[in-house]
């Protein structure tokens, strides 16, 4: 349990200034991540949250992207179902199709 709660989450960020010390660290999330982690019992890696972070503002901006993973990244198990959670907002209907 220490080591799930001491590992270091990718989607965590610093909104501290540069003088800040440990003690007024300031830090923020989406906790759609944590929840999907949670859900999911895994953590989430740098590059997969990249790529959905990248995916989603392609989305806001109304631009097209497309990217390719290696075999194993994550594609179909993480980056896939997170871009649906992220991306369904009362008013946007996301379907996922696997072969």
């Amino acid at each position: 349990l220490a080591e799930q709660v001491l590992t270091r989450r990718q989607y965590v960020s610093d909104d501290g200034g540069i003088n800040r010390t440990a003690e007024d660290a300031m830090y923020s999330y989406d906790p759609r991540f944590l929840t999907f982690e949670f859900t999911h019992n895994i953590v989430l890696r740098q590059a997969q949250v990249e790529l959905v972070r990248e995916f989603t503002l392609a989305v806001r901006e109304g631009k097209p992207l497309v990217k390719q993973m290696l075999m194993g990244g994550g594609k179909t198990t993480v980056v896939g179902p997170l871009l649906a959670l992220l991306l369904a907002d009362g008013r946007t209907l996301v379907l996922q199709t696997m072969p």
